[in-house]
Order: C-alpha cells, then sequence, then structure tokens
C-alpha cells in the first residue's frame, strides 16, 4: 500500500490512485487514517490535526493548514471529494487475478 496525495483539492481517490496506475483500497483507510501519518504526507499539519467526520478524509485543508482524520470507520470512501480538502489516499497496485492464480 502506497499514501497518495492528491495533487490538489476536490480530487476523489479513484482518480488519484488511477493517475498513478494503482487502485484505490477502502480497507487501507484505516491504515493512513492517523495523525502521525497525515503529518508526513502534509508537511507537520501546522494548523493542527483534527477528528473530524467525512468521505473526503483524511484530508488536509491548505486554507487553514489543517488535517482531518475520519473519525466515523464506515464514512470511508474512494469517490469521495470536498472542494476544500486535499485527499490522502490508500492506495496499492492492481492485482491481475490471474497471476494470482497461477
Amino acid at each position: 500500500m502506497e499514501p497518495t496525495m492528491a495533487s490538489g483539492p476536490n480530487e476523489n481517490c479513484d482518480d488519484v490512485c488511477a493517475e498513478k496506475h494503482l487502485v484505490c483500497e477502502p480497507d487501507y483507510f484505516k491504515k493512513i487514517n492517523k495523525c502521525t501519518t497525515l503529518r508526513k504526507h502534509f508537511k507537520g499539519c501546522p494548523g493542527g490535526c483534527e477528528r473530524s467526520t467525512g468521505y473526503d478524509q483524511p484530508a488536509f485543508i491548505a486554507a487553514t493548514s489543517k488535517c482531518l482524520w475520519n473519525g466515523k470507520d464506515f464514512y470511508f470512501s474512494c469517490s469521495g471529494a470536498h472542494k476544500d480538502t486535499i485527499r490522502l489516499c490508500p492506495c496499492r497496485k492492481e492485482t491481475n487475478i490471474i497471476d494470482s492464480v497461477s
């Protein structure tokens, strides 16, 4: 799994991962939904890191330099996006089913 930052606001993780020839893996959101991980990718989150809820999280708000981690496990979504947030996405390599069987 490769935590991957969106290049700007209002981008969903399906598109972010696809641009890198990867796929978004919803099961990995819990692994990156932490302030320590967000700080590594968003210059330390100088505006702070706080619990929030939204399909666009975990994410970074550029206007306030604040990181947001998702406080509700069932709110994770690869398709979520918001005009104010830059997402951190759980991307993984695409597995070819035929390769994994042989």
